[in-house]
């Protein structure tokens, strides 16, 4: 990751310019902070770098923004010289859209610098545990990757800050499956360590969580030895483990620990644990299982050990100890990741969320929402014709936003001028070139509405039996697919808070978790649509024509996601496969249209849909079945389109873009010159056939020669995933939706 596309004189003085907003804030993935002063905090953004304040979050330096990724799984001062900081990279929260790591970064001028200091093919580091008094000797807990068993994963320990490292083994696992997903250190005796041990494994259409392997682990003699703790805890495969100790009474320890969630009633199981005895017996005392994989998290009082937190969706908090547990009495978060207490002074404390950090410093009773850092996590964006021009995008679980991309405010673009307008997971957002008022986008698992941004007045557009003129000519009344079983139900309610009454399509049609919707070049009142069938409007939404078979793979071992998450079902759609995941019409002949699919199919029509044929088998060089990320038909050449392919997904982090000339027949590879790192969207100029732009999970790049060469643009820019590109077609301005800053 470390190696990067030539730096050129032609791009070193054009800057990106940053336009926010920071209202939604984006996941928070780890917090540390000086136990001797709380206003010293470290932030680990999930996909947006890292920032440290010395104000308890007033202000914030980006301390992180150039280095191999700007995924972060764990931050880490030397408490005895905050000067020292570690950043391990690769968030751990095992999510679809989750990017990775290169390894391990120490500074030792606080945060002027970093120096990767190694574990670079561990791709996701959960957290670091460092000596409380010798600043040579540093644990870090790896995941390994998430989509593959390749590189290396486990318990890593150096004794010399970082110039070499050992992995711990000698009764640890070293299966090449399991990973370390949390280590702790008993705070009166740092040779006595307690790591969690997790198996786990991504696919496109399934997530595995758990393994025979896993469970917690303890070491009396600094990692040389350690024996797994059994007596009270989940008997057979367990999963997603997070472990604390009480500061003042380190025998006292807390566990979130996954297990079988079909284990009987009365048999210790996904839930809460607690020893009193330094892990040599445990005691059940909560039943949760509240999707663990991404935030099973736990935290102890250093001061009062009868105050326990589970950190979660379903955030708990016990006030005696563990035999009771209520709800969180205070606003905010909903999918919360790590947590910070002082132990100076138990009301303080900073909370980690999917909507970023908070903070108080009266137990809770208020609540500062620190959305001063600029970390949303866009998937795609459009842009109006408004001068200046508006830009609108969908958001990790932050809904979609729109907001200006210049201000005549002295002061620049504000918080206060971006607006929502509409909940849930956002993705792909559209606005009418014709008129701005009019506003499309997508909810997760393909919902679709249009909004009048000015009356807020909305219309529900996904296509459905009753909008599709043509159903009855497409559904198979034979068709045997059950309806997929999600555990966190999609659908049009999240928009708006409702759900209007009416039916839905039948299991037979798919949408991807980011389903995509693009307007017409030669109309913007035509919309289309993609599941695993494209979908066509021409009165903007209200009513629809199916205009293509099933365009994917239809693999019946592959389409119906219900059985997804291994120890504890979680379906919410990020693994609904064999669904269309980008369309492009020409804008030269609108009869020609371009489809990429996420279990790679590669699909151009000719003839408006009445005919398809799937080219991808004509890309050379690229695995069968690799995500087709983005289409991009020329401007310049009705037989000439971009395609860009992303197979992370399958563990493969290559770089693919291609073109064609001659309506996908043969292809040229145009990421020769490219470096490691998946690419997510295609561009090409407007006024420049030569001219030609990617982003990818670490940057965007630019080519002045189709493709042969490219030049990384990084001025003002952090190293961070860039999921969409759009050029404004009036002002000529690159605009890039990064997932993360």
């Amino acid at each position: 990751l470390q190696a990067q596309a030539h730096p050129s004189p032609l791009t070193h003085d054009l800057r990106w310019r940053n336009i926010g907003p920071a209202n939604m804030m984006g996941r928070v993935a780890a917090i540390d902070a000086l136990d001797s002063d709380w206003r010293t905090v470290l932030i680990g953004s999930a996909s947006g770098g890292v920032f440290l304040s010395d104000n308890a979050g007033v202000t914030w330096r980006a301390i992180f923004d150039k280095y191999g990724s700007g995924s972060i799984g764990s931050v880490a001062f030397f408490q005895p010289d905050p000067k020292t900081i570690w950043v391990g990279t690769g968030e751990s929260s095992n999510r679809n859209s989750s990017g990775w790591g290169d390894g391990l970064y120490k500074s030792t001028d606080g945060g002027k610098t970093f120096q990767n200091v190694g574990l670079t093919d561990t791709h996701h580091i959960a957290e670091i545990a460092v000596h409380p008094s010798d600043p040579s000797i540093v644990y870090a807990a790896a995941l390994g990757h998430l989509w593959g068993t390749s590189g290396s994963r486990g318990l890593w320990k150096t004794i010399d800050g970082g110039r070499t490292w050992l992995k711990l083994g000698n009764g640890l696992p070293n299966d090449g499956k399991t990973g370390a997903t949390d280590i702790k250190m008993d705070p009166s005796n740092p040779d006595v360590l307690y790591v969690g041990m997790y198996e786990r494994l991504r696919q496109p259409w399934h997530y595995q969580s758990g393994g025979a392997n896993g469970g917690i682990f303890k070491s009396t003699d600094a990692g040389a030895t350690w024996t797994k703790l059994t007596e009270g805890l989940p008997a057979g495969d367990t999963g997603q483990i997070d472990i604390a100790i009480h500061r003042r009474d380190p025998r006292i320890l807390v566990a979130a620990v996954e297990a079988d969630e079909n284990l009987p009633e009365g048999v210790p199981g996904s839930g809460v644990y607690k020893s009193m005895d330094g892990g040599a017996t445990w005691s059940f005392l909560l039943k949760h299982a509240v999707r663990p994989f991404y935030h099973g998290q736990i935290a102890i009082d250093p001061n009062d050990p009868d105050l326990i937190y589970v950190v979660s969706r379903e955030f708990k908090v016990s006030k005696d100890g563990g035999k009771t547990f209520g709800g969180r009495w205070w606003p905010g978060g909903g999918d919360d990741h790590d947590m910070w207490i002082s132990p100076a002074d138990s009301n303080i404390w900073y909370n980690a969320t999917d909507q970023g950090a908070q903070m108080t410093v009266d137990g809770g009773k208020t609540i500062t929402f620190l959305n001063n850092m600029a970390i949303g996590q866009y998937y795609a964006i459009g842009v109006d014709m408004r001068d200046p021009y508006w830009v609108i995008g969908g958001l990790q679980d932050n809904g979609i936003w729109t907001g200006p991309s210049n201000s005549r405010e002295p002061r620049g673009i504000l918080n206060m001028h971006n607006t929502w307008v509409g909940e849930g997971d956002g993705f792909h957002s559209q606005v009418d070139p014709t008129d701005w008022r009019t506003n499309y986008f997508v909810n997760h698992v393909g919902f679709a509405a249009r909004l009048n941004v000015e009356t807020r007045e909305h219309q529900f557009i996904t296509p459905t039996p009753e909008t599709i003129v043509n159903y009855a000519d497409h559904v198979d009344a034979d068709c045997r697919e059950t309806a997929t079983r999600y555990t966190i139900r999609p659908g049009e309610q999240w928009f708006f808070g409702y759900s209007p009454d009416r039916p839905r399509l039948p299991p037979q049609f798919r949408f991807n978790w980011s389903s995509p919707l693009i307007l017409a070049h030669d109309n913007p009142r035509t919309v289309y649509f993609g599941g695993n069938y494209l979908f066509r409007s021409q009165d903007r939404g209200d009513s629809w024509r199916i205009i293509s078979p099933d365009l994917t793979t239809n693999d019946a071992k592959k389409r119906n996601a219900s059985q997804s998450g291994g120890l504890t079902r979680s379906v919410t759609g990020g693994e609904n496969h064999c669904t269309i995941v980008t369309i492009a019409d020409s804008p030269i002949d609108p009869a020609v249209i371009w489809v990429g699919t996420d279990d790679g199919n590669l699909q151009v029509t000719r003839d408006d849909g009445a005919s398809w044929q799937n080219v991808a088998p004509n890309v050379p060089g690229v695995t069968t079945g690799a995500w087709v990320s983005r289409v991009e038909p020329s401007r310049f050449a009705k037989e000439r389109c971009y395609v860009t392919f992303d197979d992370h997904r399958r563990d493969n982090m290559t770089a693919y873009a291609f073109v064609t000339e001659d309506f996908g027949a043969t292809w040229r590879s145009l990421s020769d010159d490219l470096p490691e790192g998946s690419v997510y969207v295609i561009c090409e100029d407007p006024k420049n056939p030569d001219l030609l732009f990617v982003g990818t999970e670490f940057a965007v790049h630019a080519s002045v020669d189709r493709g042969r060469s490219w030049m990384r643009l990084d001025a003002g820019m952090p190293t961070v995933a860039v999921h969409d590109l759009v050029i404004h077609p009036r002002d000529g301005d690159l605009i890039a939706a990064t997932h993360g800053r």
